[in-house]
């Protein structure tokens, strides 16, 4: 199992302290090869897409507007 987790460095330029999930571009459930683009976040007004870092299954962890901070999990990627 793969963690699909937020980076860190979204937040380098960033004074809030945390940001948004405001699209999951990949179905829960639904298998995803590495690199495939599974949800988009918003950081004062800046979307960024976030990328599989594997393939397998992705499973969401968090809902649609749900408030994330620097390295929050957002989703899990099984192999199976």
């Amino acid at each position: 199992m793969t963690d699909v987790r937020l980076d860190d460095a979204l937040w380098v330029n960033a004074m809030a302290p945390d940001g948004f999930l405001t699209r999951w571009a990949a179905p829960d459930g639904a298998h995803v090869e590495r690199g495939t683009h599974v949800a988009d976040v918003l950081i004062e007004g800046a979307r960024h897409e976030i990328m599989a870092p594997s393939a397998g299954r992705l499973r969401h962890e968090v809902e649609r507007l749900y408030v994330i901070e620097p390295g929050s999990v957002i989703g899990r990627i099984t192999s199976a």
